[in-house]
């Protein structure tokens, strides 16, 4: 949980300068940990302030805009390649490997479908197709 600026000086003013009690007990008059005490003591005395520090940002894209907008042209040209599929096309062109994660999170940033089966055959033909080729048991094959 994130404290505010103003709440982290009044506690480290508290234990420093005014000397309120120990750690301990300004933790409970002000519920934080004793913990977050001695950080922001610490913090304190080596920068002078206790406000938060920069966020780092996260980790940056795998794909740029420019390797994007060939995935975008690849997707077009191949409406039935599977994320697999598009995900060795793509390293062809980038020389870059994609995951299936990150193929799927990235068609989804560019408002693409994607087909989901490797097969072209219709449901009729796949279904044909299991039940021929399972074994009566009342009359197995010898």
């Amino acid at each position: 949980m994130a404290y505010s600026s103003d709440l982290r000086q009044k506690i480290v003013e508290a234990y420093c300068e005014k000397k309120l009690g120990s750690k301990r007990e300004i933790a409970e008059l002000f519920s934080v940990s004793e913990s977050t005490i001695k950080r922001w003591v610490y913090r304190y005395r080596d920068e002078g302030h206790v406000n938060l520090r920069a966020h780092g940002g996260g980790r940056q894209p795998l794909l740029n805009d420019e390797e994007r907008e060939i995935l975008y042209n690849l997707q077009l040209d191949y409406p039935d390649a599977t994320i697999k599929e598009l995900s060795r096309k793509l390293k062809n062109k980038i020389d870059k490997d994609v995951n299936k994660s990150t193929m799927s999170r990235e068609l989804i940033k560019l408002e693409l479908t994607r087909k989901k089966n490797v097969s072209s055959r219709s449901k009729k033909d796949r279904a044909s197709k299991k039940t021929s080729s399972r074994v009566s048991r009342d009359n197995p094959k010898t």
